[in-house]
């Protein structure tokens, strides 16, 4: 579970865990905490049922077909065009041409990542790397990632935002090409690939801000929800069709031919985000960098359901973060085909996640944002106990799904959440903020579970963890200001935004 939308990360050298365990790590989001973790609800309305959003639909069709027809009632050949358009797109998408770019160019770049998921891991066996060396390389990646979050944060306020991205991309691109070339010419070596590990983790740690941050800058708050939806949504269907990719084209054509169309993925997401017009300047004032180190720090403390959603995310990452990998060895005994089992695990948290990523492109989350999203983190934690109460192939997926869907609910409504009520010069570094905390504590409870799992078994460790976290956030609600998630969004201008967020007299406190 993440405070923001998905774990998974970009790169040459991508996380293995997925390859090694057979289980994706949960997201967040996104990622998630996206993933472009990669978002602005609409000012009035409740939960945004099915009928006010076919409404919504319905007027906003009208009025292309009214724009689109001319006085004498013909409708032009490009008005038709137009109007086609808009019935098969969304709005954010049709409406938003900055936004398109940045969409299309990361969801090409998604794709290329899913299939290095697959290709370096057998790419790096090939060469004499061991089962520990793609843990090295995991660890590297994780490692420098944590190392320098929060220096990215600083930067994705204080650099203008697209040249930032279209630097990291062209970056992750052209070392992505060297590793393909060496492996090409059969000059890789193992720690050549170690070396990319840490370069893309680093490079992924300064992508993440400023994308979230570019968000801001190019949408409207009522688009935000539907943007972050429709960008999880894209990235896990490159998930899930870049494994079977990546598979296929290692088979035919070889590894190396995979990471060189992975090089390729991110020069044209250079391309498109280059064309973006907005993100051009900085939007933070120069100061020393403990000074705006500190105004992040200070943005994320004063407003109470920020602060406390990342207090008491941390701690349930502790739990959760290490939960994926003690089901595997359940498979084996609580399910007829440990192989089969697995594979229903994961391709159902995808499902699960593509799911709810879809249904919320439709659906508005107007109010009651932090029930549903509180509500939807504590079903995620409670799939983990029916792995082991159910036990089978079923099982397995029931627990997949409910993890995947509840969260990507969660980090997509997070994730809209921030970017709404931060203020846009501050927002890199509240968002690498968010990434820092949620997986810091992740290695400390990588042994609490481990010596967890010796002590009581894997069955009980699954079943108080998944159970115990549930509970917890379950019970956070009682507090008024997680209930209200987001309650501090302004309802009427931008200028309206929190650039203080000091004294939080308009909030209802815990």
């Amino acid at each position: 579970m993440h405070a923001s939308v998905g774990f998974g990360r970009d790169g040459l050298v991508t996380t293995t865990a997925a390859i090694i365990t057979t289980v994706p790590r949960p997201r967040p989001p996104q990622a998630s905490r996206n993933g472009m973790r990669s978002a602005r609800p609409c000012r009035q309305g409740t939960v945004g049922a099915s009928d006010a959003a076919s409404n919504t639909a319905l007027a906003e069709a009208r009025q292309t077909v009214t724009a689109a027809t001319s006085d004498d009632g013909a409708v032009s050949t490009g008005s038709l065009r137009a109007i086609v358009r808009g019935a098969i797109l969304p709005p954010v998408l049709v409406e938003h041409r900055d936004f398109r770019l940045l969409w299309i160019g990361q969801t090409v770049s998604w794709l290329g990542s899913a299939v290095s998921v697959v290709a370096v891991p057998l790419l790096l066996l090939s060469i004499g790397g061991t089962a520990a060396d793609l843990g090295t390389v995991l660890a590297l990646q994780s490692g420098s990632y944590l190392a320098v979050i929060l220096l990215s944060g600083i930067v994705a306020d204080r650099l203008a935002r697209r040249p930032l991205i279209v630097v990291v991309d062209l970056v992750r691109g052209t070392a992505t090409a060297v590793g393909a070339v060496l492996a090409l010419t059969h000059m890789l070596t193992v720690p050549e690939v170690y070396v990319f590990a840490a370069l893309f983790g680093a490079a992924d740690a300064f992508f993440q801000p400023a994308t979230s941050a570019l968000l801001a800058e190019v949408l409207p708050r009522d688009r935000m929800q539907q943007a972050n939806s429709w960008r999880s949504l894209s990235l896990g269907l490159a998930r899930v069709l870049g494994g079977g990719l990546g598979a296929l084209i290692v088979a035919t054509a070889g590894a190396p031919v995979a990471v060189a169309l992975d090089a390729l993925t991110y020069f044209v997401s250079a391309a498109l985000a280059a064309a973006v017009r907005a993100g051009t300047a900085p939007l933070a004032k120069p100061a020393p960098l403990i000074v705006t180190a500190r105004e992040g720090v200070l943005v994320a403390w004063r407003s109470r359901w920020i602060r406390l959603t990342l207090l008491i995310f941390a701690i349930a990452n502790v739990v959760l973060g290490p939960l994926p990998v003690v089901v595997v060895p359940l498979a084996a005994v609580l399910a007829p085909n440990s192989a089969l089992a697995l594979g229903a695990f994961a391709s159902a948290s995808a499902a699960g996640a593509i799911t709810a990523a879809a249904l919320l492109t439709r659906v508005q989350v107007r109010r009651a944002r932090g029930t549903l999203a509180y509500v939807a983190a504590a079903t995620s934690a409670l799939g983990f106990t029916l792995v082991p109460l159910v036990g089978g192939t079923a099982g397995f997926a029931m627990a997949g799904f409910l993890l995947g869907s509840g969260n990507q609910v969660f980090g997509i409504i997070w994730s809209s959440s921030l970017q709404q009520i931060v203020p846009g010069d501050k927002l890199g570094r509240v968002t690498s903020l968010d990434w820092f905390i949620s997986l810091l504590f992740l290695p400390i409870g990588a042994l609490v579970v481990a010596r967890a799992v010796e002590v009581v078994g894997p069955h009980a460790v699954l079943v108080a963890g998944g159970t115990g976290v549930s509970l917890v956030l379950l019970a956070a609600l009682a507090l008024p200001t997680l209930r209200d998630y987001g309650s501090e969004i302004p309802r009427d201008t931008d200028e309206r935004r929190l650039d203080t967020l000091g004294a939080d007299a308009h909030h209802a406190g815990p």
